[in-house]
């Protein structure tokens, strides 16, 4: 059977780092669980708490392998997908270019078989065809 799981949590754990190093709001830290609570700021909704399995690749493929099904998956951004937007206009390219360049990176190492979503932050206009430089090469 050939399944394509359009729900799959995979992150970049560079880019969290990123937001890590951050002192305001979005930011992230690492958690109990191996991975990041990421918050948009004071008020602004529950954190999102993820685990270190969010954050390994082969690792997840591999259970996948393990199942006896072909799983191909989808990487959604998800919850994280305003955070692009609501940074400054240049840290937010430069976070979006960031995701996508993993992303890329991921489509090539596993071509066919991890489909991703691009970062785009909304509020630079110019920044939106900036943040990739290179498409993947994966097959489409």
């Amino acid at each position: 059977m050939h399944i394509i799981d359009s729900h799959f949590h995979w992150w970049p754990s560079s880019v969290l780092e990123q937001l890590s190093k951050r002192k305001d709001f979005p930011r992230a830290a690492p958690n109990a669980r191996g991975g990041y609570s990421y918050r948009r700021g004071a008020g602004r909704g529950a954190p999102v708490n993820s685990w270190a399995e969010w954050y390994d690749l082969d690792k997840s493929l591999e259970h996948m392998d393990g199942l006896g099904h072909q799983v191909d998956v989808v990487c959604s951004i998800g919850p994280l997908s305003v955070a692009f937007s609501d940074l400054a206009p240049e840290e937010g390219r430069d976070l979006a270019t960031m995701w996508n360049e993993e992303m890329a990176g991921a489509q090539r190492k596993y071509p066919g078989r991890v489909w991703a979503s691009a970062a785009v932050p909304l509020l630079d206009p110019g920044s939106r065809s900036r943040c990739w430089t290179t498409p993947s090469t994966s097959s489409a």
